[in-house]
């Protein structure tokens, strides 16, 4: 395991000018700040205006406008977010479900090494971390046969995981005991409004957090189900309605010839009734937020002085754009997520619009601590790039031309497995039956008109730069591909 002297002195320089004196008078080392991630799942984009928490992180805090997954879906996207690396190197395509165990799921997570990958195991192994898991997971996170228990996890100090299926009630949590086998205990909760999911894993969060020393540091990765659909309120919050509309000029498209087979066979949708979903998304993310402030009130304010604070979410959710309802598709509402990132010490707020990915989480946290992972899947460089130098206003952020799109059919949905890049000012995918789709996003924003089959200068630029991103592509992927183009 490196670590760079260099980047922990100036990053400790650079947090005694941001963090108030009772940092230091309290016992914490600047050089290891707290960590607090907030990971929503399938969250869409603008519908953060009622999270009155969430805002008061991002007053104090910094919005990144152009934020993006590469592969659409829960589990992709979390192995992307604990590793720092693409689904073509976690291994980890689909949720796993209907798709071979090999290509997605807990199964594939761990039967590629991820578990001595994530930001979990190199900061308690490396640095001493407390690590506190509350809430999903990957996808099919299970017993395995014949166990009387569940996995245990590497880097996890406390656990309180979902076992599959989750839920809002009805589901079961593993509560950190070890059983003989090396397997985790794990308890049933019933549909009390007291068994509310978001709450019971906020309230053992916040006692992971009153349990903190100053001389050790903790991560703490909390993740909801919420809003997941069915989305279901908490207790108390089944009336909120949303203050935005869930409409774009892209609801429905009426013209959707010239898109791919799988959406021009989709129907017209009912608003009415996606209306009523929309709403019911604000309502359980209120949930949410309230444990947000919970964390903040949790912490002293010496703590609080020390520590950084993510909020994002696994995926976007469409609600209707180009016909389409939920994720996988490589369109903006299923591709831009929310990301808002609080520094140690931060008092002023701060809106940066460059392409950043959650591929950029787990690089940017090993930065701020000053580690560099050591293995062999990582060659020189994990696939994301630290967003500490557009965090602190120090280093050089060195900007990215495009985001990597993937993804993987899963024989559950009609998306098929596609390829792609998501630039500034364009959008291109390419799929595994040779259909491709151009935007050019500064003039047609809403994906409306596909322009692959005029603009062939362009589209020829895109092939080029995401057969260079898109390495190796989908397993589903016909030999020879680029070439058949």
């Amino acid at each position: 395991m490196k670590r760079s002297l260099l980047t922990i002195v100036a990053f400790s320089t650079l947090l005694g000018a941001l963090a108030p004196p009772g940092v230091a008078r309290a016992g914490l080392d600047p050089s290891k700040p707290n960590i607090i991630v907030i990971l929503t799942d399938d969250q869409s984009i603008n519908t953060l205006q009622q999270m009155t928490n969430v805002q008061g992180l991002a007053a104090s805090g910094t919005t990144f406008t152009n934020a993006f997954v590469s592969n659409p879906l829960c589990c992709p996207s979390r192995s992307t977010i604990l590793t720092g690396l693409f689904s073509g190197h976690t291994g980890v395509w689909t949720n796993g479900d209907d798709a071979p165990p090999a290509d997605g799921g807990y199964a594939a997570f761990t039967q590629n090494g991820n578990e001595t990958r994530t930001l979990a195991y190199h900061l308690s192994t490396d640095l001493g971390y407390r690590t506190g898991l509350y809430g999903k997971y990957l996808n099919e996170y299970v017993a395995a046969p014949g166990a009387q228990g569940v996995p245990s996890i590497s880097g996890w100090t406390d656990v309180h995981a979902f076992t599959s299926p989750v839920g809002y009630y009805d589901y079961e949590l593993t509560d950190g005991i070890l059983n003989t086998d090396g397997t985790y205990h794990a308890v049933r909760y019933g549909s009390d409004p007291s068994d509310y999911s978001t709450n019971v894993v906020a309230d053992l969060a916040v006692t992971f957090l009153q349990e903190q020393t100053d001389d050790q540091p903790f991560f703490l990765y909390f993740t909801p189900y919420g809003p997941h659909g069915p989305t279901t309120p908490g207790p108390g919050d089944e009336g909120v309605t949303a203050s935005t509309s869930f409409s774009t000029p892209a609801f429905n498209e009426a013209d959707v010839s010239d898109k791919p087979l799988y959406i021009q066979q989709r129907p017209l949708l009912k608003r009415a009734a996606l209306k009523k979903q929309y709403d019911r998304q604000y309502a359980t993310l209120a949930s949410i937020d309230r444990a947000v402030g919970r964390f903040e009130a949790a912490l002293s304010p010496e703590e609080l002085a020390n520590t950084m604070f993510i909020f994002a979410s696994d995926n976007g959710l469409s609600y209707g754009d180009q016909r389409w309802t939920g994720k996988q598709v490589p369109y903006e509402r299923s591709i831009h997520v929310p990301l808002i990132v609080k520094m140690p010490g931060q008092v002023a707020s701060a809106t940066v619009d460059r392409l950043v990915a959650n591929v950029d989480l787990a690089p940017t946290i090993f930065d701020l601590v000053g580690i560099t992972p050591d293995d062999p899947v990582y060659g020189s460089h994990l696939d994301g790039r630290s967003l500490l130098p557009l965090l602190t206003g120090s280093g050089t952020f060195s900007p990215r031309s495009a985001i990597l799109l993937e993804h993987m059919y899963d024989g559950r949905n009609t998306t098929p497995s596609y390829c792609g890049v998501r630039m500034a000012t364009w959008m291109y995918a390419a799929y595994s039956d040779g259909f491709e789709e151009l935007y050019n996003l500064s003039k047609d924003p809403y994906e409306l008109r596909n322009q692959a089959s005029s603009n062939t200068a362009m589209v020829a630029k895109m092939r080029a730069r995401t057969q260079a991103l898109c390495d190796p592509m989908p397993p589903d992927f016909p030999a020879g591909f680029w070439g058949s183009l």
